[in-house]
């Protein structure tokens, strides 16, 4: 299966390139991905935009109308072609092989040369500089040509480079249904892996809201070892007694511990029982907005029809790479799109309060116990209005030890009056100019954030980049 230009088509589209581009000078240098290149040359009216494509299905040379935008991190190859090829005049184009073509360039008394192999197998093919006087075509691809077989390229009307551009016509509609395919299997992955994740959550949440037989038996000892305190000897660890029932009188035996006076025991099983039906109830409310949060996500799986994309994400190696590198806070947007950012654990809370936050920026945290850092960046007389504030302070609450609390209050304050504790653990702050702020957490107003941060690292992880 052919999966780029054959060398026929190749030596058309080469020799229109050469005509017309022959001098131009280059002014920007795009790398989006490995093995797609985007250079953008100067003629003395015009610009045009010559892509480079040696990414499996169409592998190419041509000339593209727009580009895709760059990643936050474009590979390594962007810097390196940038640094030898921006500002340098293009010489010559020639065909060094039947897939391969070497672009001649002059910047000074530097003489660069842009090598570009393809392959029809759909393979990745390379492009590369070489630099160190080597021959070109020391590049090891493929040597199949089809060039029996005829060109495939409509020349377009009224176009500066017909075939050019008709090749690039040609293959960006080839390769649209592989790059839905590619962006629907890592899509699916991550949120596959979105619901791993709240399984596990949601399995130990079932189990802290199914506990009411540990937490009657803690009420029964409390009841019988006060009822028999009396009868209880120093460093006793068991004895029996009688426990009354419907069914009459039974004699039962209880554990002692004799570290314990038995009002101290008693008032412990008592303690038990009653955290244990307050983490019941909570675990309930919780478990409720878990499975809600569980069918969004499993309808968002299901919303979106793959065959109406037509882009590709950045290769899955990159994803895990991006991931690598990934933030140390996460992003939220309000409803009014305004961007909150709040800390993944205590070095990612330093790191965005001393490092990412400006000193103007206003930031909150659950006050008394720990928890994330929230900061929302503003402008340096920019007040935030009351929604951003208050959606803010759920997420203060939500990323602390008080997120299953129906109401607690969270203090703010401009980051420039938060330092750290000196001696202290990474993330321990202190802070003045504070004010408090008391929330009754929404339900609705804390889903919709986490919802919407859900979807935007997704969309995120996915990076998708339009190769045309």
């Amino acid at each position: 299966m052919e999966n780029g230009l054959r060398s026929t088509e190749l030596s058309e589209v080469l020799t229109e390139l050469s005509q017309g581009l022959t001098g131009a000078w280059v002014q920007k240098v795009h790398v989006p991905v490995p093995g797609l290149c985007y250079l953008e040359l100067r003629l003395s009216r015009s610009s045009v935009l010559l892509c480079l494509c040696a990414r499996g299905n169409g592998q190419r040379v041509s000339v593209a109308s727009k580009r895709p935008p760059n990643p936050q991190n474009p590979p390594a190859q962007q810097f390196v072609f940038r640094r030898s090829l921006l500002g340098a005049q293009l010489v010559k184009l020639d065909q060094s092989g039947p897939l391969h073509v070497v672009f001649h360039f002059k910047k000074k008394d530097f003489l660069p040369r842009l090598v570009v192999g393809l392959d029809p197998s759909g393979h990745a093919g390379k492009i590369f500089l070489n630099q160190d006087g080597e021959q070109s075509d020391a590049f090891l691809g493929p040597r199949t040509s089809h060039s029996n077989l005829p060109s495939r390229l409509i020349p377009k009307r009224d176009s500066t480079f017909p075939l050019a551009e008709a090749a690039e016509d040609f293959f960006s509609s080839m390769g649209e249904q592989r790059h839905s395919e590619e962006h629907g299997r890592l899509r699916t992955k991550l949120i596959n892996a979105q619901l791993k994740k709240l399984d596990r959550t949601l399995e130990k949440v079932r189990a802290e809201s199914s506990r009411e037989v540990a937490a009657s038996e803690h009420r029964r000892l409390g009841a019988l070892i006060s009822q028999n305190a009396g009868k209880i000897a120093r460093g006793q660890v068991r004895m029996w007694v009688n426990e009354y029932s419907a069914d009459g009188a039974s004699e039962v035996e209880i554990p002692l511990d004799p570290k314990r006076s038995p009002k101290d025991l008693a008032a412990w099983h008592f303690h038990q029982y009653q955290r244990m039906t307050r983490g019941m109830i909570q675990a309930r409310s919780r478990l409720s907005e878990l499975t809600l949060q569980r069918e969004l996500i499993e309808a968002q799986l299901r919303s979106e029809d793959l065959s109406q994309l037509a882009a590709i994400p950045e290769t899955l190696a990159g994803t895990q790479e991006s991931e690598r590198r990934a933030k140390p806070y996460k992003i939220f947007r309000t409803a009014s799109g305004k961007i909150i950012w709040v800390g993944k654990n205590a070095k990612g809370n330093e790191t965005l309060t001393f490092k990412v936050a400006q000193p103007h920026h206003l930031w909150l945290h659950a006050s008394g116990t720990a928890g994330a850092h929230v900061v929302i960046p503003l402008g340096r007389s920019e007040v935030a209005e009351s929604d951003t504030l208050i959606d803010a302070a759920h997420l203060a609450l939500h990323y602390s030890s008080l997120k299953d609390e129906p109401q607690a209050e969270v203090t703010q304050t401009r980051v420039k009056y938060v330092r750290k504790v000196k001696g202290g653990t990474s993330g321990q702050v202190t802070y003045s100019r504070e004010k408090n702020l008391w929330i009754r957490k929404e339900r609705e107003r804390l889903q919709r954030l986490l919802n919407d941060q859900l979807h935007s690292a997704i969309v995120s992880a996915t990076g998708l980049v339009n190769v045309g």
